[in-house]
């Protein structure tokens, strides 16, 4: 009687532990644990790291200066027709000023045509200047060797100017500048073309 009575109790124990391995809550709350597991998809924080790294991608976003454009060719028309090649370029942008310049030149004519485009008095850094605002003002001269030519802004007669400083630091600028013409000392229209032309400053003065 008392071994009938003994595995009665073994039996109910078994029932027991058996009952508490199928109850589910403690099986899906490991289950859920994985679950968090996969939470490692805060792994994907890995993501957040590479679009990290993209962003520094863009910083290098700055491809420095452009490529030289030298030599170009200009043509001028009206009292006197001429090409004129340049691919000499001189630039100031004095520390402090509020003046830019950009000197173009033929390196293996003596320097015979200088164009120059300036912004002075109004320059305050990177940006679009014109010549009614702004006072940009442009000029095409023979300097030396010539008959000595001088091409300058008429603004009674309509000359107008733009000029456009994509970048600029102690070191180096680069952008654009465009016209619509020239008057020569007898008020002679002259043409000037193609536009715009570069403004390329591998050094600054």
């Amino acid at each position: 009687m008392r071994f009938h009575l003994l595995g009665a109790v073994l039996l109910a124990a078994v029932a027991c532990s058996g009952g508490t391995d199928d109850g589910k809550p403690v099986r899906d709350h490991g289950d859920a644990g994985d679950a968090g597991d996969s939470g490692d998809s805060g792994d994907s924080g890995a993501v957040d790291d590479t679009a990290d790294d993209t962003g520094d991608t863009g910083d290098s976003g700055d491809t420095g200066l452009p490529p030289d454009p030298t030599p170009f060719t200009l043509h001028v028309s009206g009292p006197v027709t001429k090409d004129l090649v340049f691919d000499l370029p001189s630039c100031t942008q004095p520390l402090g000023s509020s003046n830019f310049s950009q000197f173009w030149r033929n390196a293996s004519d003596a320097h015979v045509f200088v164009l120059a485009v300036q912004l002075l008095g109004t320059y305050t850094g990177p940006g679009t200047y014109d010549s009614a605002t702004d006072g940009v003002n442009i000029k095409l001269q023979e300097e030396a060797g010539g008959t000595g030519l001088y091409f300058f802004m008429d603004k009674v007669a309509g000359d107008t100017a733009s000029l456009t400083i994509d970048h600029i630091d102690k070191a180096q600028a680069w952008g654009e500048f465009e016209f619509s013409g020239l008057h020569d000392g007898t008020g002679a229209a002259v043409s000037v073309s193609p536009m715009p032309i570069p403004v390329w400053c591998p050094t600054l003065n």
